[in-house]
């Protein structure tokens, strides 16, 4: 029985519903990001999740008032569903200490949140938006970052709080839960279509999937015919409603040219070796030069929990649409984008909003930016192309040989961009281009 007066922290109890839910993948993953941080012997004898989130606590790396560490551990191991999990958490802790009342959260704009009662709405979807989520299905379980999406659909009655933990564990992967939203909104009633729309535009940012959603319903009602771009993932070429629509479309009234840089030392890790031209770019660890070597400003540092073996290119660009080649076929763990001069040297390329890339290994293989990944289903490529339309705020990645395009971002570029590269193993060699590909 337990003492008089006793009671399990919040916080406590969530360590405990996370470490219930850890696969034994998640457990490699993690005694990995963990080595320098317990020692080896104790890592061999830690079993379970509870028994790491103990030794974890014990060293303080996490926090009951700090749960970024947290965080990142969980996006690392790529489990979207536990990453929710604690940005509930977050905002519970928040409702606790403010506890506003129904009338001041509508007062400050937002929705109050239904815990646990009925949905205000209920019934089937139309047929028309029924059609048009089929339509961009692909994309919206790719792309949505459905753990920004879900507390607002939840807070405006769509969800009810059983049917968002059904959502959420379904799996563990974004994609995962994005399916499973995908197969409940439709029978939560057609105004679940519009609040899905704003929920995209509020909660995750995504202003193109709601464009695009909006777009097909104006189109269908023949309100409006322009053509708007999606994102492309996973996709054998260009993601858009008009089959017309295409990257050289994108690009007919702007050349592209080679870009022609070379590695530039100056910002490399320490345990990055530069070729004598400084066209290809290894790692190398020598732990004694570790404690003895000063970094130089520009150098890239390790993260938190990660090497971060990172090196720039030496030139910028600041307009018009480039195009440039990287030889990968030596090695398995790397990432290849662009970056402003001003990315955070303490973060691995595509954890930023400075920075957008595509990451390559064994578990993964994605596009990255501002720590969101979006995952691709496509063979490891041997040539990498990037073309970087600056003005018009594309930028491309394909595999060269197989003439495919393996992800687009669609972004503002608001300063000039440099090429950045990382690579854990093997090497990265810059390629001698003459032309650009005819399939871009």
């Amino acid at each position: 029985m337990a003492a008089a007066g006793f009671r399990v922290s919040p916080f406590r109890k969530l360590l405990n519903k996370i470490a219930d839910n850890l696969t034994d993948r998640d457990m490699t993953t993690l005694k990995f990001l963990c080595e320098d941080k317990i020692p080896k012997a104790i890592l061999s004898g830690i079993s379970d999740g509870k028994a790491m989130f103990a030794e974890l606590l014990s060293r303080r790396v996490i926090l009951d008032g700090d749960l970024t560490a947290l965080e990142d551990l969980l996006q690392e191991c790529n489990r979207e569903d536990l990453v929710y999990l604690l940005e509930k958490f977050r905002e519970e802790t928040v409702d606790r200490r403010q506890a506003p009342s129904n009338g001041e959260h509508q007062a400050a704009g937002m929705a109050p949140r239904r815990g646990g009662g009925t949905a205000a709405v209920v019934g089937s979807m139309s047929e028309l938006h029924r059609s048009i989520l089929r339509d961009h299905r692909a994309t919206l379980v790719s792309d949505m970052h459905t753990r920004h999406v879900l507390p607002y659909l939840l807070a405006t009655g769509i969800l009810t709080d059983r049917l968002e933990a059904e959502i959420i564990n379904t799996g563990g992967s974004r994609q995962a839960m994005n399916e499973a939203l995908l197969q409940v909104l439709p029978t939560r009633g057609d105004q679940a279509f519009r609040e899905l729309c704003t929920a995209l535009r509020t909660g995750s940012q995504q202003n193109y999937l709601a464009d695009a959603l909006e777009q097909a319903e104006n189109s269908a009602q023949g309100l409006d015919r322009r053509p708007q771009p999606l994102v492309m993932t996973d996709s054998e070429g260009p993601a858009y409603p008009h089959a017309d629509f295409s990257l050289q479309d994108a690009n007919s009234n702007n050349t592209t040219s080679i870009l022609v840089f070379k590695f530039n030392p100056n910002t490399a890790h320490r345990d990055v070796r530069l070729s004598h031209d400084n066209n290809a770019v290894y790692r190398e660890t020598i732990k004694n030069e570790r404690t003895e070597t000063a970094c130089g400003r520009d150098q890239f540092v390790d993260t938190r929990f990660l090497p971060n073996p990172t090196v720039l290119g030496d030139v910028s660009v600041s307009s018009s649409v480039y195009y440039w080649e990287v030889n990968v076929r030596s090695s398995l763990t790397y990432r290849i984008g662009v970056a402003y001069k001003n990315v955070p040297r303490h973060l691995c390329l595509g954890d930023s909003n400075a920075s957008w890339c595509l990451v390559h290994s064994l578990m993964e293989c994605s596009g990255r930016h501002n720590g969101k990944s979006f995952p691709m289903n496509r063979p490891s490529p041997e040539r990498v192309g990037v073309l970087l339309d600056f003005g018009g705020g594309r930028l491309s990645f394909c595999d060269v040989e197989r003439r495919r395009i393996l992800h687009t971002f669609l972004a503002h570029f608001s300063q000039p961009l440099y090429p950045a590269f990382s690579v854990w193993d093997g090497e990265l060699s810059l390629v001698s281009v003459s032309e650009v590909p005819m399939f871009l």
